[in-house]
């Protein structure tokens, strides 16, 4: 079996540009595939030299994504297991450090593989074992010092991605050699169709996207652009794909989101497949993002929505949303499509978007509290199984249903509003809190509170404060639009400052956090 050291290996000699770094000066720094195996198999070297064993788990943090990508390829090839960390910046060192020593704990990471302080300011890790290597270049010694390729067994572990965390359980996704080599085939083969001259830049951290930033594009030799990316600045990232001539990239839903203004300077006609993930895509929100981008060429059949490396859509297809009924969805945990319930007479519909259908070698399903499977728009847990998850499957703590084979998520299971025995997504009813003046897109969560005889709706919003008059105002045609779209009473709009709401690595709202430090009055 060929497994990603295999196709490491097999990139020793070419001098194709294989990595494009841009440092967080905006410098562009070009490696061939040539040198970028030197450095790993330098680095695999050293670790090795430092006594780092087959089989050990590795975590692995990093100031720069240089240096992660470069240490995590170096960790498999030594035949080690690396979990990458999120990236220390743009959060507090805290709440990193806190984040990255969960994360730590729960793989059974031997060791901490680190830069010294030189290399940028990373906070410590109080209790972790800490491996501090600096040198990305080669080593005298290089591939002669680390395992046979073919010692690499398919179903060894290879590495192990974790998602979640804070107030979100945190899940583990392992992945054996064969796993990862047939997750690869599936996203840039099935899924994406990668072909000559196409170029890879991710917008998603590399501790929850090295499989499309990185390992997807060596085992398919297509260039890859690395950067810091930042969920807030989209208008970053479309020059770059503009300026490198990207034309795969991948996106969560937190970057879509961010309010978009027409460049006269970009030109996205190359782009063909804009992938886009995350736990829910807003529908109003890919809209405004094609259509803002639209002057610069973007077309709207190029956007990908996907599942992980589950599920995916095809580029080139148009965008499949479905339209249910609201009554139907909350009441009875069906998603009836509009048109086909009898006597069920809609305030509105809501609309999900298609995640697409299983990739080669996956499985996905919905499930019951009791895991039981559902039946075609029943909805329920989504459970995937591909070559990396038990046979049984992996709940994924999201809520979705499957309809003509392909799955539409809908939600997180924990962040579900019960009223009146109804149960409610949140995101519906943030939506039309955006539509409130003075509460903006990405900045509102809802939750639910306890009350007398059932749990209350309450919706948070960030904003500069206000005038309890206007405030008054607000929550009255906030209750007006939420009662006439879904049918729900708002006991309370609360305000709070620019920045307060907490959020992911990748920007995403944590609303289980939200709703604790709500119930703490923090």
């Amino acid at each position: 079996m060929s497994t990603l050291v295999h196709s490491l290996v097999a990139l020793r000699g070419c001098d194709l540009p294989g990595l494009v770094v841009i440092g967080d000066d905006g410098d562009t720094q070009i490696r061939s595939f040539a040198e970028l195996v030197a450095a790993v198999e330098g680095f695999a070297a050293r670790l090795v030299a430092r006594g780092v064993g087959r089989g050990e788990r590795l975590a692995i943090a990093a100031p720069d994504p240089e240096y992660m990508v470069v240490a995590t390829l170096a960790a498999l090839r030594a035949g080690a297991v690396p979990i990458a960390l999120a990236d220390p910046a743009g959060g507090s060192a805290e709440a990193w450090a806190a984040g990255a020593l969960q994360v730590v704990r729960a793989s059974g990471a031997h060791r901490v593989i680190r830069p010294s302080p030189t290399r940028g300011p990373l906070p410590a890790l109080p209790g972790a074992r800490e491996l501090m290597v600096d040198d990305l270049g080669e080593h005298p010694l290089g591939g002669a010092f680390l395992p046979d390729p073919d010692s690499f067994r398919a179903d060894d572990l290879a590495l192990v991605q974790f998602s979640g965390g804070g107030q979100v359980a945190l899940r583990a996704t392992p992945y054996s050699h064969a796993a990862l080599a047939a997750a690869c085939e599936a996203l840039l083969g099935a899924a994406l169709r990668a072909r000559p001259g196409d170029r890879v830049l991710s917008w998603i951290g590399l501790h929850q996207g090295l499989l499309g930033a990185v390992l997807a594009p060596l085992r398919h030799r297509v260039p890859f652009v690395i950067a810091r990316p930042d969920p807030f600045d989209a208008a970053r990232w479309l020059r770059l794909v503009d300026n490198l001539g990207v034309t795969i990239t991948f996106a969560g839903a937190a970057t879509l989101e961010q309010p978009a203004r027409p460049d006269p300077r970009l030109d996205l006609r190359r782009v063909r497949a804009l992938v886009c993930g995350g736990d829910v895509l807003a529908l109003e929100a890919v809209r405004t993002f094609v259509d803002v981008h639209a002057a610069a060429g973007l077309d709207p059949r190029t956007l990908v929505p996907c599942f992980g490396a589950a599920a995916s859509e095809t580029p080139g297809q148009p965008l499949r949303v479905d339209r249910v009924a609201p009554e139907a969805y909350s009441r009875d945990g069906f998603a009836a499509p509009i048109g086909h319930v009898l006597g069920d007479m809609p305030r509105k519909a809501l609309e999900f978007v298609a995640r697409g259908r299983p990739l080669p070698g996956h499985r996905v399903e919905v499930v019951d509290r009791a895991g039981e499977p559902l039946g075609e728009r029943e909805v329920g847990e989504v459970v995937v199984c591909g070559p990396s998850d038990d046979p049984a499957g992996r709940r994924t703590g999201l809520r979705g249903y499957l309809a003509e084979g392909r799955l539409y998520v809908t939600g997180r299971v924990d962040d579900v509003i019960v009223v009146h025995g109804c149960s409610y997504d949140p995101q519906p009813i943030e939506r039309e809190a955006a539509r409130v003046p003075g509460i903006c897109a990405g900045k509102v969560v809802a939750l639910a509170r306890p009350g007398k005889l059932t749990d209350e709706l309450v919706v948070i919003a960030e904003g500069r404060p206000v005038d309890p008059a206007v405030l008054n105002t607000m929550t009255a045609t906030l209750r007006r639009r939420i009662q006439a779209a879904l049918g729900l009473r708002v006991a309370a709009l609360v305000q709070v400052p620019v920045g307060a709401l907490p959020r992911t690595s990748s920007g995403e709202l944590q609303r289980a956090a939200a709703r604790a430090q709500y119930l703490q009055n923090a």
